[in-house]
């Protein structure tokens, strides 16, 4: 008897702990088409919060609005445990791009908005600490405005598709600490300080888009070297 009573006893203690343990779990929300701040207020409301944002370039075929959540790593409708984050993905739309080879980089605009470029460096991540401060070029790209450096003596600038040739402002140079971009300094890095940079896609490695957006944030952008 006194065996049975112990059994009976445990059964309903595990009993007890496996419905206190899924009335502790919440349902995780659709994000499905929110913004980064939506998804965030809709997660607190569940009971969850927001974990990394990750970002991916956004075309007419994503099926979501332009800087809005396509993906999330729990899926809508599945339970975690109070506290949990959620990783999510949102597909940006690009406003600045890079073009490259190894004599030469060319920055663009992509929007028809200026784009301040304070605080907008760039450096090779490994070999030497060549950088470059895209101030160097000028203080703002106007509206499609592009800027052009080069690691050789040039006499004026090249041609770029999206890019205005007799607007584009350019520079020179053989000082090989601001050749960042180069195969000889290895891979590069393009660092915002207090700003937000998302890495998109590659074309061929000599191609970069990433969002230049402000915030009190600190991003990185990595790329390969000129092939």
């Amino acid at each position: 008897m006194k065996n049975v009573c112990i059994a009976l006893l445990l059964f309903f203690c595990l009993s007890s702990a496996f419905t206190i343990s899924a009335q502790d779990a919440v349902t995780v929300p659709d994000l499905a088409g929110l913004n980064g701040p939506q998804a965030g207020a809709a997660l607190n409301r569940a009971g969850l919060r927001l974990g990394t944002q990750n970002a991916l370039g956004w075309t007419d075929a994503s099926g979501v609005a332009p800087d809005t959540i396509s993906t999330q790593s729990l899926a809508a409708g599945s339970t975690a445990a109070p506290g949990t984050a959620v990783d999510v993905t949102i597909l940006r739309t690009l406003n600045l791009a890079l073009v490259y080879d190894d004599n030469d980089l060319t920055a663009i605009n992509l929007t028809d908005s200026a784009i301040n470029l304070g605080g907008l460096s760039f450096s090779a991540k490994e070999g030497t600490t060549a950088s470059f401060a895209a101030t160097r070029w000028i203080g703002t790209f106007q509206p499609y405005g592009c800027g052009q450096v080069w690691s050789i003596n040039r006499s004026g600038a090249k041609e770029v598709a999206g890019c205005d040739v007799s607007t584009t402002t350019w520079i020179s140079t053989n000082k090989s600490d601001a050749h960042f971009w180069t195969a000889t300094n290895g891979d590069f890095d393009h660092l915002l300080r207090h700003a937000h940079a998302d890495l998109y896609d590659w074309d061929q490695c000599q191609h970069c888009g990433f969002d230049r957006a402000g915030g009190p944030h600190r991003g990185l952008c990595t790329g390969p070297h000129a092939g």
